[in-house]
C-alpha cells in the first residue's frame, strides 16, 4: 500500500512537473507572440512618423524656396531704394552748391534786371 501511495505520489509529481512545463510553455510562447506584436506595431508607427517627417520636409523645402524668392524680390527693392537714395542725395547736393552759388536779389531793381536779362519785359 505504501509502495502504491509513492508510485501515485511520483506520478503525481510527475503530472506537476509537466503542469509546469506546459505552463512555462504556453507563458514562453503568449510573451513571443507579444513580442512579434509589438515589433510589427513599431514598425508602422515608424513608418507613419517617416511619412510625417517627409511631408514636413518637403512642406518646408517648398516654403523655403518661397522665402528666397521672396527675400530675392525685397533685395532688388531695397538695392533699387538705394539706387534712387544715392540718387536723391546726390541731387540735393547739387542743389545745396547752387544755392549757395546763386544769392537772392537783395532789392526789388536787381530782381527787374534779371529779370530782363532772362528776357522777361518788366510789366510796370
Amino acid at each position: 500500500m505504501k509502495i502504491d501511495k509513492i508510485k501515485n505520489l511520483k506520478e503525481y509529481m510527475s503530472l506537476f512537473w509537466y503542469f509546469l512545463f506546459l505552463l512555462f510553455f504556453l507563458i514562453l510562447a503568449i510573451s513571443i507572440i507579444d513580442s512579434i506584436k509589438l515589433r510589427l506595431k513599431i514598425r508602422d508607427i515608424e513608418r507613419e512618423v517617416d511619412r510625417k517627417v517627409e511631408k514636413e520636409i518637403k512642406w518646408y523645402e517648398e516654403n523655403l524656396e518661397n522665402y528666397k524668392k521672396e527675400m530675392e524680390k525685397y533685395r532688388k527693392l531695397y538695392q533699387n531704394a538705394q539706387e534712387k537714395i544715392s540718387y536723391y542725395e546726390r541731387v540735393y547736393r547739387r542743389l545745396q552748391l547752387t544755392k549757395e552759388e546763386i544769392e537772392l536779389p537783395k532789392t526789388s531793381k536787381e530782381l527787374r534786371k534779371r529779370f530782363e536779362k532772362l528776357g522777361y519785359k518788366p510789366i510796370n
